[in-house]
């Protein structure tokens, strides 16, 4: 029987602090119900449901997800590690809290960047269109496609990490968050307009997980769809991630059409120069060579017609 309890807070805590390798039977103690709804076997509508009807699932329910990673296990686990580890970090919390003069910065040339192309791939909203993102975490991303009109009732989006998506839950209550690897994902063929992600390619150092991700992407893609990308291509101070250049975007995605361009000012330039001066960020951000990511959209071809 799944268990709730009222102190969430206390409960995330302690999640953060139980070893990655046996996390999973505290799940049903961790999670609210909207983000508990994980069983794979559920279409995205079913989830909806339950959700809607304020259920709660099993022990064996919510550890579904993790019995399932077989072969990829190894590397869902050290990805687990890693992101506790750096959620545990003050450093890393400093640097990137909101306030970040340098944070600030970069999201807004990145809307920006954002903008432009939803105005040619979208007509210059995302109104009407049914959203996945892959590796969506605490929902930072989508706070920025919802200034470009994405509707929450309208989004979905799916983690590993448990405790960042009972932020994303708060965050974004209209919304819908499931437990889930990109690898396998919970939803119908050609079910989504647009399949996101944002710097989750880059975290994953295991080449064949990156294609079985990709392959999934493209599977709960409509044909005509679009995948909008925005990830490092290259990160030299973390080497606990892989930068992921044009080459290997086609290669993911082999037959469909790519636009890329590299955005956002590299982070520790920014944290350095934008408390003085965003001006000199503006000029710095001005040199290809300084953007440290690709904020790309593929698109899918259509289905061809017969006859």
């Amino acid at each position: 029987m799944a268990v709730r309890f009222q102190n969430r807070s206390v409960l995330v805590g302690t999640w953060l602090i139980i070893p990655p390798g046996i996390r999973e039977p505290f799940i049903p103690l961790v999670l609210a119900p909207r983000v508990m709804c994980q069983r794979s076997d559920r279409l995205p509508e079913e989830c909806s449901r339950a959700l809607q009807n304020g259920e709660t699932v099993t022990d064996q329910d919510a550890s579904t997800h993790v019995s399932k990673e077989g072969e990829y296990g190894g590397e869902l686990s050290r990805l687990r590690a890693t992101y506790a580890a750096r959620e545990a970090d003050p450093l890393v919390r400093r640097r990137e809290r909101v306030q970040n003069l340098g944070h600030v910065f970069n999201r807004e040339q990145l809307r920006h960047e954002l903008s432009r192309l939803i105005q040619r791939y979208f007509g210059g909203s995302l109104a009407g269109q049914r959203i996945l993102e892959v590796g969506c975490g605490a929902g930072a991303f989508f706070e920025d496609l919802q200034v470009q009109g994405a509707q929450p009732e309208l989004y979905w989006g799916v983690d590993i990490l448990p405790d960042r998506l009972v932020i994303a839950e708060k965050r974004f209550p209209a919304a819908h968050f499931l437990i889930s690897s990109g690898h396998q994902l919970p939803f119908p063929d050609a079910n989504f307009d647009l399949v996101c992600q944002g710097t989750m390619m880059s975290s994953i150092l295991d080449a064949t997980l990156k294609q079985a991700i990709a392959g999934e992407m493209d599977r709960v893609l409509s044909h005509g769809g679009h995948i909008l990308w925005y990830d490092f291509w290259v990160n030299p101070t973390n080497r606990k991630t892989r930068g992921i250049r044009r080459r290997e975007i086609r290669s993911l995605f082999p037959t469909y059409s790519l636009e890329a361009r590299r955005v956002t000012l590299a982070p520790p330039v920014a944290r350095l120069l934008a408390p003085h001066s965003l001006t000199m960020c503006r000029a710095m951000a001005a040199s290809p060579i300084l953007r440290t990511h690709y904020l790309a959209v593929l698109t899918k071809a259509r289905r061809a017609r017969i006859g």
